[in-house]
This record gives C-alpha cells, structure tokens and sequence, in this order.
C-alpha cells in the first residue's frame, strides 16, 4: 500500500520539486521498487511550473517593469491563493509527517522569520484556530519573542503564552504614567478580555490580584469598563456574576442580591436601598465592602435618584437613599 501511495505521488506533477521527495523514493526502494522506474517517474512528472513563473518575471524585468512592484504582486498572489484553498487537515497531516522522529519543517522557520508571512500565519490562525499546524507556528513566534502581539483575539485566546504577553501590552500602555491613556488602549484591551468567557474571567482575575497593589484603585475602574463592555454586549447577568465571584461578593449575599435587583431593572427601590442601608449601618466589622457599592452603574442610579429631578422617590426614604450615596463616595476602599 505504501509502495504503490509513494509511486503515486512520485507521478505527480513537480514531484521532484517536493521537499520530501527524498523519503518517498527511499520508501519506495525499499519496497522494491525498481529505481530506474521511479526516475522515470521524477523526469516524466516535471513540469517545471516554478521555473516558468521565474522565468515570466524576468521577462517582465527585462520589459521594463520595477522589480519590487513585481515581487509584491507574486507574493500577493501566493497570499490569496493560500488563504482560499489553505485545508487545516493536510496542513496537519504534512506537518505530523515532517516533524515525526526529527524536526518540524524547514520552511515553516523561513515563514516565521519573515513579517510578510507572519501576517500570513496570523490570519490563518484566526480563520483555522483548530490546527495544529498554526498552533505551533504561534506557539514558536511567542517563543521567538517576535510580533506575537499581532494576533487576534481568537488566536490570543487559544494560546495562553501569547495571550498572556497582549494582556501585558494593553495593561502596559494604559498604566503608562509617561502618557495619557487613550480611548484605543481600552479598546484594546476590551477586545482580548471580552473574547470569550475564558479570557474574561482570566483577566477579571488578575485585575482582581493587582487591587491591592499600588494601582488597585486604577485596576478595578479597568475591571469596571469591561463590565460595562459586555453588558453592552447583552451579556449582563453573567458580567455580574463574574464580578461577584471574583472580587469576593459572593460571601455577602444580601448586599448582592439588592444590587443585582436594582442593576437588572436601571432604576432604584426602595426595599433594596433599605436592605443595602441596613447592611451598611450595621457593626463595623460585619458591613460588606464599600467596593460593592462602588459600581459605577450602580452609582449613577444613585446620583441620578437623589439629585434628578424627574427622578421620583418616596421623601419617607430620602435621606437613607443619601446616606448610602454619601458612603459610597466617601468610605475608603479596603
């Protein structure tokens, strides 16, 4: 079976040309296949379509045209040929078959190297995230230290190390104190974390740690924006649970059950300003953290209730809806 497979491809158009055309002859000899057939075979398949496709650039150059527009318009033809008939399962089968027992293919290095085919491997990366072929090419631009930080969300979110170095990137550039933080470094950022659920909560996490360094109060207004980003989404409830989990609110049911109430609708009431201002009220050391009350949703139906007004609350509970306002603004973060 292998003989007759490897006689086949031998057959092939440019054959000769391929970079295993080694191995497959040898496989065939030792099957018992006559060389000089298989010689035959090489000398009969040539065609010599690479040589032609030189040869028409030359004769391009020699009539005149620049030779660096033509180069471009080769390689932008290789691009869009790759990228529509590119198939991840022989992309895989080939890619097994070179690299087992020695090391993957050369030419995958050659590609790697190369900023035009880099971004090559990056949009296929994003259109074949399952194969395993642009799974190591990723894997070895992040090992190489080279422009891993050009991939997509989709790609980043498919490799840990690569996703890891995006993330220090955009929390690089927005907690830069040299610069003012743009619209577009948020952006940024809000396009790796909010991905997918896996990406959120990772990065929802490591702003959660960073809290309580230095810039704390600078993480969680981060952690806050993302928040923002995908209820905008239409993903509220499970922003909010996230948030609960992850920053500790879990523990404090009661106070997080009023918010979540009152977050759900867009408007305040009073039987959650009243549970929230008792809780609050109570013994120090048994009030939920002020961080809780802290949202910045939350705090704009606050603001809005007590200082709007078209905004109708009930006088009997005014001064506990500015109460709880007030101590929301003015406690210190723990």
């Amino acid at each position: 079976g292998g003989s007759v497979l490897g006689k086949h491809k031998l057959a092939e158009d440019d054959a000769v040309l391929e970079p295993n055309v080694i191995d497959t002859t040898k496989m065939c000899i030792k099957a018992g296949e006559d060389p000089k057939v298989l010689v035959e075979n090489l000398a009969d398949s040539y065609r010599g379509y690479a040589q032609m496709a030189n040869l028409l650039c030359e004769w391009h150059v020699l009539l005149g045209d620049d030779p660096n527009d033509l180069d471009r318009e080769v390689r932008g033809h290789f691009r869009s040929v790759i990228l529509r008939d590119f198939n991840p399962t022989v992309a895989d089968s080939i890619f097994e078959r070179a690299g087992k027992g020695s090391t993957p293919p050369a030419w995958l290095d050659h590609m790697v190297a190369e900023p035009e085919w880099r971004d090559l491997i990056y949009e296929l990366n994003e259109m074949h995230p399952t194969c395993n072929l642009m799974a190591y090419a990723m894997e070895k631009i992040s090992r190489t230290g080279l422009e891993a930080d050009k991939a997509g969300p989709e790609a980043a979110a498919a490799n840990l190390n690569i996703f890891t170095t995006m993330i220090k990137e955009a929390m690089r550039d927005l907690c830069d104190p040299s610069k003012e933080p743009s619209a577009d470094d948020l952006e940024d950022l809000k396009r790796l974390a909010c991905h997918n659920e896996h990406a959120y909560v990772y990065v929802l996490s490591v702003l959660q740690c960073l809290s309580s360094e230095p810039l704390g109060p600078s993480m969680l207004r981060i952690a806050q924006e993302l928040q923002r980003e995908l209820v905008a989404r239409g993903k509220g409830r499970q922003a909010e649970l996230y948030h609960t989990a992850v920053s500790g609110g879990a523990a404090h049911t009661e106070a997080c059950a009023a918010l979540t109430g009152m977050l759900g609708t867009r408007k305040t009431n009073p039987s959650d300003v009243l549970q929230l201002h008792k809780l609050y009220t109570g013994p120090v050391g048994e009030r939920p953290p002020v961080r809780l009350l802290q949202h910045p949703a939350f705090l704009e139906l606050m603001v809005s209730a007590v200082f709007d007004p078209k905004v109708k609350i009930n006088p009997t509970f005014e001064d506990k809806y500015e109460c709880l306002l007030a101590y929301a603004v003015s406690a210190p973060s723990e």
